[in-house]
């Protein structure tokens, strides 16, 4: 025998509200970050999302992507980023390429930039950042909580 079909709050069991309870926010770094490699796999999901970002023509979109962002990068810090410190978006996409271990040309070719630009971006980044090499840049730049 087919069981009539439900909707709106016929449809909710009487224990999903005990389901749906969204659990307690735990502090620090989750556990399974501990591991290097889960590491570089948020730093790759980081630079994804940071390349979907790009090719977004919806505004409002594009932010809320920045924002989940700037959300995976705070992972990486236990500090307060220095507010002093601002990087284009641009720029931090530039890092992130740089993070992963892109040459300018690869990091060009991933974000539909020139080669001339990617380093335009990266020499700024380094400067605001008070960097010598792109190498320090990066540290920094996961130190104030800009990267992953």
């Amino acid at each position: 025998m087919a069981q009539p079909v439900l909707t709106g709050a016929e449809a909710v069991p009487d224990g999903a509200p005990r389901l749906m309870r969204v659990p307690a926010r735990r502090t620090g770094p989750p556990p399974q970050l501990d591991d290097p490699a889960r590491w570089e796999e948020l730093r790759a999901v980081h630079s994804d999302l940071r390349l979907i970002a790009q090719d977004l023509a919806d505004d409002v979109l594009r932010s809320r992507v920045h924002a989940a962002c700037a959300r995976l990068a705070a992972l990486g810090t236990s500090a307060v980023g220095d507010s002093s410190v601002r990087l284009a978006p641009r720029e931090t996409d530039v890092l992130a390429m740089v993070a992963l271990g892109c040459s300018n040309a690869e990091s060009a070719r991933r974000l539909s930039l020139r080669p001339e630009t990617v380093k335009s971006y990266l020499s700024s980044a380094m400067a605001k950042l008070d960097a010598h090499t792109r190498h320090e840049a990066v540290v920094r730049a996961r130190r104030l909580g800009l990267l992953p």
